[in-house]
C-alpha cells in the first residue's frame, strides 16, 4: 500500500506539472484531448486503491455542496430565461461538475497527507520556470492579433493565463525566499528560478498580472514576521527593486500603451462589457438572465461571443442575487481558511494565494470554468491541516 500511496503521489506532481500547460494539445484533437485531460485520467486511475478517502465530503462539503446549489439556480434561471439551447452548457457551466470532481479527490489527497502541500507548491515553480525558460528560446511560443495589438500565445494559452500562472509561481517563490525556513544556498537557487519568469510576465503585457505581483508582493512584505530592522531593510531593497522592475515592465510597448490608456482616460478595455452585463442584472436582480440568455444577448450586444471579463458580474447577470449569495457562501469559506491559515502559521503564502487567484477572477470572464482556478481552490481547500511544521 506504501508503494501504492508513492505512486499516487508521483502521478499528482504530474498533474501539478501538467497544469501549468494546460492548454497545450500535442495530439492535435482540438482540444479534446489535452495533455492535462491525459494526466489527469492517470491520477485517477493511481487513485482507485484509496477512492473511499478521496471521495470524503468531511472536509469538502462545506466547499461543494454551494457550488452545487449554484448550478441548480444556474439552471433554474436558464430555463426562466430560455432562449435557445444548442448543448448542456447552455443550461449550466457543465465543466464545473467535471473541476468538482478534481477539487474533492485532490482536496482530500492534500488534506490526507499535508506534507506533500509543500512539494506540490515547489513542483508548480518548477513548472513555471520550464515554462519561462522554454519562452525565452522561442519554443512553443506564438503571436496572436487581436483588437490591432500583438499578444503572447504560448503552448496554446492566451497572455492573461500566462501572466496570473507565472505570477502565482514567482509569488510562491517569494514566499518561499522571505518566509520559509531553507537554507541560504536553496533560497539563491529560488531566487535564480525567479530571472526567467519576470520577462515572462512582461511578454504578456497583462496589466492584472503586473499589479497583481506587485499587489501581492507588498502585501507579504508588510505582514513579515520580522524584526523592525530586518524589515525595514526589507523594505527599501524591496522597494529599489520594485521601481528597477516596474521601469522593465513599461519597456514593453504594448504593456506601456495599456498601463498609460488606463492611467489617462481610466480604461481597462472592458468599461463597455462590464456596463452591459450589470445592466442585465439591474433588469433581471434576482435569478438574472441564465446562460441561455446572456450567451445570445451578449452576442447580439457585441457581434459575437462576448463574456463578461468579471466572474463575479457574470454570475450577477447570469442567476442575479441568488446565485451570487451562493457562490459568495463558497468563497467566503475560502476566505476564512486562507485567514486561517495566516494566523495558524505565520505565514502569508495561502492568503496571497486566495488574493492572486480572486483579483484574476475580478478580471477574467468564464474563470470559475477554468481547470487553473479550481486547482488553485483546491490547494487552498487542501491547507485545511497544514501548520508550521509542514511548513518547515
Amino acid at each position: 500500500m506504501i508503494f501504492l500511496k508513492k505512486i499516487n503521489d508521483f502521478c499528482l506532481y504530474l498533474l501539478v506539472l501538467s497544469v501549468v500547460f494546460e492548454f497545450w494539445n500535442p495530439f492535435d484533437l482540438k482540444g479534446v484531448l489535452s495533455i492535462t485531460m491525459v494526466v489527469f485520467f492517470i491520477y485517477i486511475i493511481s487513485t482507485l486503491p484509496f477512492l473511499n478517502k478521496r471521495l470524503s465530503f468531511f472536509y469538502l462539503g462545506p466547499y461543494i455542496k454551494p457550488i452545487l446549489l449554484f448550478l441548480l439556480i444556474e439552471a433554474i434561471s436558464s430555463f426562466l430565461n430560455i432562449t435557445y439551447i444548442e448543448e448542456l452548457n447552455d443550461l449550466f457551466t457543465t465543466r464545473i461538475l467535471k473541476f468538482l470532481f478534481l477539487l474533492l479527490i485532490l482536496g482530500n489527497h492534500l488534506i490526507s497527507n499535508p506534507t506533500i502541500l509543500l512539494y506540490v507548491l515547489k513542483i508548480y515553480t518548477f513548472g513555471i520556470f520550464l515554462l519561462s525558460v522554454l519562452f525565452l528560446f522561442g519554443i512553443g511560443v506564438d503571436i496572436d492579433f487581436t483588437e490591432g495589438e500583438s499578444r503572447l500565445i504560448i503552448f496554446g494559452e492566451n497572455p492573461n493565463n500566462i501572466g496570473i500562472k507565472a505570477v502565482i509561481g514567482a509569488l510562491i517563490l517569494l514566499s518561499f525566499i522571505l518566509e520559509q525556513k531553507f537554507n541560504i544556498i536553496y533560497k539563491i537557487f529560488m531566487g535564480l528560478m525567479l530571472v526567467p519568469i519576470f520577462p515572462l510576465i512582461s511578454a504578456t503585457a497583462s496589466r492584472g498580472a503586473v499589479f497583481t505581483f506587485f499587489i501581492g508582493a507588498a502585501v507579504m512584505i508588510l505582514l513579515l514576521k520580522k524584526n523592525f530592522k530586518v524589515k525595514f531593510l526589507i523594505i527599501i531593497l524591496a522597494s529599489i527593486v520594485g521601481v528597477l522592475l516596474f521601469n522593465y515592465f513599461l519597456s514593453n510597448e504594448i504593456f506601456y500603451t495599456r498601463f498609460m490608456q488606463f492611467v489617462d482616460e481610466g480604461k481597462t478595455g472592458r468599461n463597455d462589457i462590464w456596463e452591459i452585463a450589470f445592466g442585465f442584472f439591474v433588469d433581471n436582480p434576482f435569478l438574472g438572465v441564465g446562460r441561455s440568455g446572456f450567451k445570445p444577448m451578449m452576442k447580439e450586444t457585441f457581434g459575437g461571443a462576448m463574456g463578461a471579463h468579471n466572474a463575479f458580474l457574470e454570475i450577477l447577470a447570469t442567476t442575479g442575487l441568488i446565485g451570487f449569495i451562493v457562490f459568495m457562501i463558497f468563497y467566503f469559506r475560502l476566505l476564512i481558511l486562507a485567514h486561517n491559515n495566516f494566523k495558524r502559521t505565520k505565514t502569508v503564502l495561502i492568503f496571497l494565494l486566495f488574493s492572486a487567484i480572486t483579483l484574476h477572477i475580478f478580471k477574467a470572464g468564464g474563470a470559475i470554468s477554468s481547470l487553473f482556478v479550481w486547482f488553485v481552490f483546491a490547494i487552498l481547500i487542501g491547507s485545511t491541516r497544514m501548520n508550521n511544521h509542514v511548513i518547515n
